[in-house]
């Protein structure tokens, strides 16, 4: 074990496990690693469906959709904290999706979360399914924000080790929310909540983006814990 994180490897791999709000979560190289900023969003979208749904009190029976689940982190989150809401995750990888059906299962969530192979939210867009299948009230996302010219200068932790499948955004990094942003639009209603992770210097360009497709009047910033702005809320009333 110490040789292998003397090579780098990253120890979230070597132990096969990440907390995550709370949350014990296995993770293997198929998956990014949680990080701590990540919390924020789960609690930004928290925060925004109980503003949204007052009269619930937390208890209101939403469909929520975390888009490129990887690990399951969010949608297991959020399963565990709104027992009422029904989620589905997606993802590219399968082998992703098999570990985030095993931390579904550990935390007593499983039979609350379909987990759906698929491209970012092609499941739900026009053709995906029948209007109720594709409804959703709310659509989170930590998708892969990184420029591609920039993965060759990422820590080696990152760069050797985690999948490129969820680190690679494209050119400028923002390739997933243009599609994100376009794919919306094809859905039957627009989920109230919109709320995306992005990375430095992006969250402006994303904002612009939900902006332009004029589906929520309220679109905020929030800043992560090194005061980076990391996530864009978007919302409507």
């Amino acid at each position: 074990m110490v040789g292998r994180k003397a090579a780098g490897e990253p120890v979230q791999y070597i132990t096969g496990e990440q907390w995550f709000y709370g949350l014990p979560l296995a993770v293997s190289p198929a998956v990014l690693i949680p990080r701590p900023e990540t919390e924020l969003l789960v609690e930004a979208v928290l925060e925004t469906a109980d503003r949204l749904w007052p009269d619930a009190g937390g208890g209101a029976r939403l469909r929520a959709a975390d888009i490129g689940t990887g690990s399951g982190a969010i949608a297991v989150a959020l399963a565990v904290q709104r027992p009422h809401w029904r989620l589905c995750a997606t993802d590219l990888s399968p082998d992703a999706l098999a570990v985030a059906k095993a931390n579904a299962e550990r935390h007593g969530v499983s039979d609350r979360i379909a987990f759906i192979r698929g491209d970012l939210l092609e499941p739900f867009a026009a053709g995906g399914g029948d209007g109720d299948d594709r409804a959703l009230d709310i659509v989170v996302s930590n998708p892969p924000y990184i420029p591609s010219s920039d993965l060759p200068g990422l820590q080696r932790e990152v760069r050797d080790y985690e999948p490129h499948l969820a680190l690679d955004g494209g050119i400028d990094g923002l390739d997933p929310y243009r599609r994100m942003a376009a794919q919306l639009r094809t859905l039957p209603s627009a989920p109230r909540i919109a709320a995306f992770e992005v990375g430095l210097g992006q969250a402006r360009g994303v904002a612009d983006l939900l902006d332009a497709a004029g589906l929520w009047p309220d679109i905020r910033i929030v800043r992560d814990y090194a005061g980076i702005e990391r996530h864009v809320i978007a919302s409507a009333p």
